[in-house]
This record gives structure tokens, sequence and C-alpha cells, in this order.
């Protein structure tokens, strides 16, 4: 008997195990049924407000997406546009023109075509060519006969066939792109239509412009077919099946759509009336459609976006249907399983989570023992894996770092010792060849003494280059100190205007001086008159002949002081002002760039020495503003 007593109360004890998770998932499955009937609906309305916002969010994207393919177009028309009224590019010059109009081609490669045509009804035209060259087209002003002269370019701007010329009665004020622009005064998009030279249709942006070389009025145009349009809705839906895009005129019919999405939600969703915000249905599907102004120039074309509706009854619905009784059994078997696997799983993950809070601490990785399952302790085997890499990467991730660093000292080091070497012979060049000017001028002929003053002036060209490697290393190495004083800021600006007025006069520009006197400052006056004679010099390159630089000093809304360089040149998109402060980056046209000269250091040497002096070099406002 007291053999059988301990079995009998094991054996009770046993049960109690068995049979006390068992009835607690019983209960507790009871319950989360009764819980989930009562806030289902709760949650069915919460999953469909959620599911709403992500559509609206997807739809604002894609619009946005949209907005921003057609707005390039305008910039690059734009910029095409201020480069002729502004003389750099001589539309009078057909040679020079139809290369610009290359340039522009190969820079943005979703434009087919770049032209401008007169109102005498000349034209010039550069369109791509499905192989990869380039044919420009250019016809005469008014005549009896007219002609088009055709030619072929290879990539590289190198003619691939010889020009030919032939009949016709191509007049581009009669085309709707010349129309659009002109009935509009400024700028607009036309509707779609056959390209005269292809016969695709395409939509065109076109511009008036003032032509000064000829004083006449002309009309810019670039060319985007509606399957370019159609490919940037694509890129904008990125490849999801189940949203499409279209863009429509205003009298409601599509001028694109996206491709590989349902044509049956295509279809309703076009034949909708407009709405910012509506609901259709198609097939029993719910889609969120939204249509908003696109924001093209000149037309009222509208962008419109479905988006399927993924709500909570999307994908529980069935659930509604399925019955009481076995959802109840399902659940309270699935709780009893888990709640006798609890202890093992919850044993073998608490030694993996040990494990990986370890190796995130980056200290040796535990021996986790008698985890439970080969799966967990798979994942253990992983991790170990993990943190031996992680460790042998950290290590070869260190060292090049210290390899990178050591680089960039050398680099500096070179810059400075080269400039140094280089100088040094340089200087005895320019004071030998002065000498010659000085004492030898009655002992030269005419052509020696040019040949003499080119050596001088190609020298001084050499050394101020060679000045701003040496700055530039000077400034990357830290080597420069600094000289504070309190001085005027009217006598900095001033004296580094009449540095450069020489300069200026040469180009015929008008460099004019309104500065505040009476403001002191706490700086080192040779680093800021040398930041402001960087900024005047740029603004003297970029601005044509016959333009206008003004230099003014005083104080801003915050109480702090600045000197701004405002000049009428051609001015810096975004990304150009972030290029231009980046050392050897030349961000203007390559032919301003050649005429011009200089390695690409002014604005480079002018932000560091702003650094260097806690003030802050604010190129889009064509300003530098001291903090002290």
């Amino acid at each position: 008997m007291s053999s059988a007593k301990p079995r009998d109360t094991s054996e009770r004890l046993l049960s109690l195990r068995v049979f006390l998770p068992l009835g607690a998932a019983a209960v507790f499955s009871i319950v989360f049924l009764a819980y989930s009937y009562l806030g289902f609906r709760d949650a069915v309305a919460r999953a469909d407000r959620e599911a709403d916002q992500h559509a609206r969010e997807r739809i604002a994207a894609i619009v946005e997406s949209a907005r921003d393919f057609v707005t390039a177009f305008e910039s690059e028309a734009g910029f095409a546009a201020r480069m002729i009224e502004s003389r750099l590019v001589d539309e009078k010059d057909t040679g020079a023109l139809k290369r610009f109009f290359f340039e522009l081609l190969q820079r943005q490669e979703d434009l087919r075509a770049v032209y401008l045509g007169r109102a005498d009804g000349s034209f010039e035209f550069v369109r791509r060519v499905q192989d990869g060259t380039v044919e420009t087209r250019q016809i005469g002003a008014d005549s009896v006969e007219r002609s088009v002269r055709i030619e072929l370019w290879s990539e590289g701007y190198e003619h691939v066939a010889p020009a030919s010329t032939q009949p016709d009665e191509f007049d581009p004020r009669e085309r709707p792109w010349y129309r659009a622009a002109a009935f509009n005064r400024v700028a607009a998009w036309s509707p779609p239509y056959a390209y005269w030279s292809t016969g695709e249709v395409g939509l065109s942006f076109a511009r008036v412009v003032a032509c000064p070389a000829t004083s006449t009025s002309c009309v810019l145009g670039v060319d985007m077919t509606v399957e370019t349009l159609a490919r940037s809705l694509d890129q904008a839906v990125r490849g999801d099946s189940g949203i499409g895009a279209f863009v429509r005129s205003e009298l409601a019919e599509p001028i694109a759509v996206s491709t590989g999405t349902n044509p049956r939600a295509m279809a309703a969703a076009l034949a909708a009336p407009f709405a910012r915000l509506q609901e259709i249905a198609v097939d029993r599907r719910r889609y969120l459609l939204a249509s908003d102004d696109i924001g093209a120039a000149g037309v009222p074309w509208t962008i419109g976006v479905y988006v399927p509706r993924l709500g909570f009854n999307d994908w529980v619905g069935g659930i509604k249907h399925a019955s009481f009784a076995s959802g109840a059994v399902a659940v309270s078997l699935s709780l009893a399983f888990g709640f006798i696997l609890w202890h093992r799983i919850t044993t073998g993950l608490g030694g993996v989570a040990h494990l990986a809070a370890t190796i995130g601490e980056r200290k040796p990785a535990p021996a986790v023992r008698d985890l439970g399952f080969a799966e967990i302790e798979a994942v253990a085997a992983t991790l170990r894996t993990m943190d031996a890499d992680l460790t042998r990467h950290g290590l070869a991730l260190d060292k090049a770092m210290a390899e990178l660093v050591r680089a960039d000292q050398a680099k500096t080091e070179f810059l400075a010792q080269l400039s140094h070497e280089l100088r040094t012979p340089l200087n005895a060049v320019l004071g030998f060849a002065g000498l010659l000017q000085t004492t030898a001028g009655g002992r030269l002929n005419d052509r020696e003494i040019s040949y003499l003053a080119d050596i001088v002036a190609a020298g001084g060209y050499q050394l101020a280059m060679i000045d701003n490697l040496l700055e530039y290393a000077r400034a990357g190495a830290g080597s420069l100190t600094l000289v504070i004083a309190r001085i005027e800021l009217s006598e900095i600006a001033g004296a580094a205007a009449r540095m450069v007025s020489a300069r200026a006069e040469s180009k015929d520009i008008e460099l004019s001086l309104v500065l505040e006197h009476g403001l002191f400052v706490s700086a080192d006056a040779t680093k800021l008159r040398q930041i402001c004679v960087n900024l005047m010099d740029n603004a003297i390159k970029y601005t044509p002949r016959g333009g206008r630089i003004e230099v003014a000093c005083g104080r801003d809304d915050s109480a702090r002081s600045y000197v701004r360089v405002t000049d009428t040149g051609i001015g810096m998109t975004a990304e150009e002002l972030a290029d231009a402060r980046k050392p050897f980056m030349r961000v203007a046209p390559s032919a301003i760039a050649v005429r011009e000269g200089g390695i690409g250091l002014g604005l480079p040497i002018a932000q560091a020495l702003a650094d260097l002096l806690g003030a802050d070099l604010l190129l889009e406002r064509d300003c530098l503003v001291l903090n002290r």
C-alpha cells in the first residue's frame, strides 16, 4: 500500500499537468471568440480607414511623379530659351544653334526633338533617330520655293552622310506647337498631333522666345511622344498590376495611359466624371479614383490614378459565413497545442535571443545548449556564423578606412608640395620676363615684345591656378590660420571690387556698389577679401558681355552682416549649385567653360574659407552671411 500511494499521487499530478492546460485553453478559446465577435465590426472599420489612407498616399506619390516628369520638359525648354535670350547661344549662327540642340538631346534622353521656328518662316530642327543617330533639318525664310536641308550626325556629332536638300512646304507657323505658344503668348503644351518628320503621335511644349540676334519673335519647342508619357506613368506605378494611371485632356479624352493594368478598371476610370476623390466598382472590386490638375503650362490637363481598396473585408470577409462551432474547435485545438509547446519553444527562443543580444553588444558569443528544436539550433548556428563574419568585415572596414585617411592626407600633401615646386620656377620666369620688358624694350622688335607679353600673361594665369591649388591644399590640410580683427565690411567689399574692376571693364560689364558704411565685423580681413574676390570673379566669368554686377553689403532681418554679389549671368539650377561647391567641378556649358578658363576651385576655396570664418556661403541667394 505504501508503494501504491506515491504512484497514485504522481499519476494525479501528471493528469493535472496534461488536462489543466487543455481546460485553460478551452476556457480561453470561448472568451477569445466572444471578444472577437464583439469587436469584429470595429476591426472592419479600422482596417478600411487604414486601407484608404494607404491608397491616398500611393495616389499622391504617383501624381507627384507625373508632375515632376512634365515639369522636367518645361525646365529644359526654359533653359534653352534663357541661353538664346542672354546671347550665350547665337540663334543666328545655325551651326552653333544645332550643336546646342544636339547637346540638349544628349542630356535629356526622353526628349525626342528640339527646334526653333521664327516669324519669317525659317526653322531649325534636331531630332533623335531610333538607331542612335541625330537628324538635323533646316528651312530658310519665306521664299517662292521652300526646301529643307537634311543632315545626319553620329553620337559624337560627326557627319554620317552628306547633306541633302529637297522641296518641302513645311511652315512652322502652321504647326500646333507654334499656334499654342503664340495663343498663350508665353508657353503652352500642344494637343496630341502627328509629327512632321516621323508621323508619330506626340505632344510638344513650346514657348515664345525673344531672339536678340535677329530681333524677331521666335518659338522654341521640345517634343515628347505619347509613348514616352505612358512609360513615365508605368514607372510611377512601378509594375503594380492593380494600380492604373492616365492623363486626359480638357475634353476628357485620354492622352496617355499606363500599361499592364486591368482593362476594365481603366475603362471605368476613364469614363468616370472628374472628381477629386471618388469610389468606383469593377467586377465586384472597389477602387479609389483620384483626379487632379497635372500642372502642364497652358492646358487644363488632368491626371487620374485608381488604387484597389484592400480593406478588412477583402481578406477576412469569409469568416462571417463560417460556422461558430468550427471556429471554436479550431481555435481551441490551436491554443491547446500552443500551450503544450509554449515552454519548450520559449526556452529555445530565449537562448537565441540571448545569443543575438550578446552579438549586438559585440561581445564573444556564449555557448547556448539544449535549445529544443533543430530549426532553433540552426538559427543559433547562423547567428554564430554572422558574428564571425561581422568581426572579420569590421576589421577589414577599419583597415580600409585607415588606408583612405592616409591616401587623403597624402593627396593633400602632394598638392601642397607640387604647387610649391611649380610656383618657385614660375616666379623666376615671370621675374625675368618682367625684367626684359623693363630693360630690353628698345632692343626688341614688335613681334618679340608681343611674345614677351604673352609669356607674362600666360605665366600670370598659371600662377593664379597654382595659387588656387596651394590655397585649396592648405585648407584641406587645416594649416590656415586666422588673424581676427575688427574691420569695416564696406572697405573689404570695396577693395575686392577694385581688384576685379579691370576684368569687368574688359568685358564691358557694369560693376556697381551698394555699400552700407560704418558696419564693423570681427573677421580675418585677408580671408574675407579672398572670398569676396572669388565670388565677384565667378560672376564676371559667367556674365555675358555688356551685363551688370551689383556688390552690396548690409544687415539682414536677423541683424547678421552680409555681402551679396548679384549678376545678370546664366544662373545655376539646384543640382548645379550643389556641384559648384565641389573641387574641380565646372557646371557651366562646355563652350563657356573653355572660353573663361580656370580649374573649378574658386567657389570651393570660398566655401572652405567661409567655414573657417564660421560664415554661411549661400550660393542660391548669391550671399555670404557673417555670424560675428
